[in-house]
């Protein structure tokens, strides 16, 4: 019986630990999830945040239907073009071709370069390499302004690293590293202002390898409280670039949050940061969000049509898919073990039914026993409750039959004074005193006292516990009784009226009842449950 126990009870702990295993319940980091909380609220706004952008582009389409002159027209494409620039790449090519084409009609040469440093970052953006690159070699380096000898290194050392990044040949790839190098050291020498240098200088650190400055110039940069959204979004996610690097998956997750965060405010859909996140969240068993965030990117990409995002972003998502098919096939692997673990429990209950059945029969069996030794052990109790009760009547009767022995001889003696003062001496003979009266009041309190601290050993204790402290008393000797005890010594075994409890104990009915009502008054319990309590003391 009892390995048949053992046997069922581990089944048991086996079906609870199967069924309470991580293959059946997601197990979510919470500092992750706090992480994406913000991010996902931002996501579920980014209609209202390219609406915006949209009102804010038609405003510039009606202020350049308005401009009356060629200049105008030009700084208004000019600024169609930087709105568009990460938004919509046809829209930004169209609108910067325009912005060329005014240029060449206003005939001023930095117009033109200008116009085609905006078209070759277009161009870059949208992953057109060779195009670019044919481009930017139209513009004569010594003929741009300082900005814009600043934006063509930008330009040069973008393109260079994006073609490095998808050439994905090792012989190309570090020819074009070294002139991504190159191109980004003019970048750092042209650049002015202060704080936008940290963020070009901590990228020519982290291009060299140099982790540790390159946080530490990045970090200084976001200290600014005047960094844009934009620069905010470049920053962080190359921090997050960093951070992964160095193993601290955490921080660069925390990092590529603000950098997708930024991203959707400015609503720039040319962008990598929501993709780097959700590849990054593979390693925390976040598949879902993953394929949420590769999902919005690849839309992105698709809206701005960067070509060469989307191949990257298609890698990614190709990964997290045969991921996800594989967690779907493992659950389905489990469900058939659920299923197969579930048709066990049922056998398993069907034996445990049966052993429950054979139970109740031999518990009624023992229920039964039990049921007649309780009452073999009642009719035992109710003798001895009756013996007890006898027994306490018994005592009780004792003391009233001594009271009443008293009582005469209280009688006796009055009588005697009586004949005393009429001088009948012969009705004296063989009359006791006074003080064989007294005495003989004093045996019968000293014997009531030894017996009912013998029948009652507890009596003083449990009398006590009915007071604070400060109230309560003491036996004046051993087995010996105050006034106070004895009123309710009396009352315990019985003797609850006040003229019984007055004429044993030699006092008026008055005297008992003020006894009684100060000794209940400093009583720690309601009057009422006094007596109650008095009657709870159990003997002997």
């Amino acid at each position: 019986m009892r390995k048949r126990k053992n046997a069922v009870l581990f089944m048991l702990i086996f079906i609870f630990c199967f069924l309470e295993s991580p293959l059946f319940a997601k197990i979510q980091n919470p500092e992750i999830d706090n992480l994406l909380k913000p991010l996902d609220a931002e996501i579920a706004k980014r209609d209202y945040y390219q609406n915006q952008k949209q009102n804010t582009i038609d405003s510039l389409k009606n202020l350049l239907s308005e401009c009356t002159n060629q200049t105008q027209k030009y700084e208004c494409l000019k600024q169609l073009s930087d709105e568009y620039g990460s938004f919509v790449y046809d829209s930004a090519w169209i609108y910067t071709r325009k912005m060329y084409q005014m240029a060449d009609s206003i005939a001023i040469e930095s117009y033109r370069i200008e116009a085609k440093l905006k078209m070759s970052f277009v161009l870059i953006s949208s992953g057109l390499y060779t195009e670019a690159k044919s481009l930017l070699t139209t513009i004569n380096v010594n003929e741009c302004t300082e900005e814009q000898k600043l934006e063509y290194y930008a330009n040069m050392t973008r393109l260079n690293f994006d073609l490095r990044d998808y050439v994905k040949d090792e012989y190309f790839s570090e020819y074009y590293e070294k002139e991504g190098v190159a191109m980004q050291d003019s970048v750092v020498k042209y650049q002015k202002d202060p704080n936008q240098k940290d963020i070009v200088i901590g990228q020519k650190e982290m291009r060299s390898g140099n982790a540790d400055l390159a946080i530490g110039y990045f970090e200084k940069a976001l200290s600014n409280p005047e960094i844009s959204d934009k620069d905010v979004a470049l920053v962080t996610s190359c921090l997050g670039y960093l951070y992964s690097n160095k193993g601290n998956d955490m921080e660069a997750v925390r990092m590529l949050v603000k950098a997708s965060l930024c991203d959707i405010k400015t609503v720039t859909k040319e962008t990598v940061a929501l993709r780097n996140l959700a590849n990054k969240l593979r390693n925390y068993d976040e598949l879902d969000r993953a394929n949420d965030y590769i999902r919005i990117a690849d839309e992105d990409a698709k809206f701005y049509n960067a070509r060469q995002r989307m191949a990257e972003i298609g890698n990614v998502y190709t990964d997290i898919q045969q991921e996800r098919m594989k967690l779907i096939e493992e659950q389905r692997n489990n469900y058939i073990r659920f299923f197969i673990v579930m048709f066990l429990m049922v056998i398993i209950a069907a034996v445990l039914l049966v052993i429950i059945v054979k139970q109740y029969r031999k518990l009624n069996e023992t229920k039964d026993l039990i049921l007649k030794n309780n009452q073999d052990l009642q009719r035992t109790n109710n003798k001895l409750q009756e013996s007890n009760k006898i027994k306490e009547e018994y005592i009780g009767y004792f003391f009233r039959m001594n009271s009443d022995f008293i009582q005469k001889q209280e009688a006796l003696q009055k009588r005697v004074t009586k004949l005393l003062n009429n001088k009948d001496f012969e009705k004296l003979k063989n009359v006791v005193s006074e003080d064989d009266l007294k005495e003989q009041r004093a045996d019968l309190y000293k014997n009531f006292d030894k017996m009912f601290l013998k029948i009652f050993p507890t009596f003083v204790e449990e009398y006590n516990a009915l007071f604070a402290e400060k109230d309560r008393v003491s036996l004046l000797a051993a087995d010996t009784l105050d006034t106070d005890l004895r009123i309710f010594a009396l009352i315990r075994l019985g003797i609850k009226d006040n003229v019984d409890i007055a004429e044993f104990l030699g006092f008026s009915v008055n005297t008992i009842y003020t006894y009684k009502t100060r000794i209940k008054n400093k009583s720690i319990v309601d009057n009422d449950e006094f007596e109650k309590k008095i009657m709870k003391i159990k003997a002997v």
